[in-house]
């Protein structure tokens, strides 16, 4: 009975040996090796976008605007207008923006950051083409407004950005040698989260404009420059 049962389990062993010489040899499956692709490594890259010939990058982009009275001339509140449609039209859906507008009063898009949606830029771009020149110029009080909203993004602040465009120095309701200083003494203590302040000044260049407009951006890590 022994050697029956050897002699059987021998031959399918030999059976078994066969099909499987038979049988097509199977290739490994290709699986992932941990790695992103291309739309994920894409993703890990900031925005980067063109406002007055100038790049910038970040995910999260807040633009604070002057529309005091002086920048009714030179057309230079409509070429703001038009630089910050193009700007907001080329965010993805991934990035988020905010937008403040300031004088001697306050105005914002939202109350908080947005998502870069189709429907919110096209908002954004209809509610820019409404603003209109007047007023002083409280630049103090209207960045601070931006870095407050900005600090609603879900985004971490290294990759948040604000944009400041204006055409002079703080004049807001008081005067002196040292409004500048204190506007830009407001502006440090306020940013206690580090955030990039870029700045641009537009228009005719005058000393204590140019000098405001130099210091937030040497003083918050940012970028100064003058356009046209």
């Amino acid at each position: 009975m022994l050697r029956v049962f050897v002699l059987l389990l021998g031959s399918l062993m030999m059976m078994a040996a066969e099909l499987s010489a038979e049988l097509p040899s199977r290739r490994p499956l290709d699986l992932p090796s941990g790695g992103k692709g291309p739309q994920e490594d894409a993703e890990e890259y900031p925005e980067t976008i063109e406002f007055f010939g100038g790049e910038y990058e970040g995910d999260a982009f807040m633009f604070v605007i002057d529309t005091s009275g002086s920048m009714a001339a030179d057309g230079k509140l409509e070429s703001a207008q038009e630089e910050l449609s193009q700007a907001l039209m080329s965010l993805s859906a991934q990035a988020e923006f905010g937008i403040v507008a300031f004088s001697s009063n306050l105005n914002q898009f939202s109350i908080v950051m947005e998502k870069a949606t189709m429907p919110n830029k096209v908002a954004g771009v209809a509610w820019v083409n409404t603003l209109v020149p007047n007023g002083g110029t409280c630049i103090d009080i209207g960045t601070i407004h931006g870095l407050d909203i900005l600090r609603t993004s879900l985004i971490l602040p290294a990759s948040r950005r604000l944009i400041l465009l204006g055409d002079g120095a703080q004049g807001c309701g008081s005067y002196g040698e040292d409004v500048n200083e204190e506007a830009l003494a407001n502006i440090l203590n306020a940013n206690w989260e580090q955030v990039s302040i870029d700045t641009l000044f537009i228009g005719e260049p005058w000393e204590s404009a140019l000098w405001l407009f130099e210091n937030i951006a040497a003083h918050n890590s940012g970028e100064f420059r003058m356009v046209n």
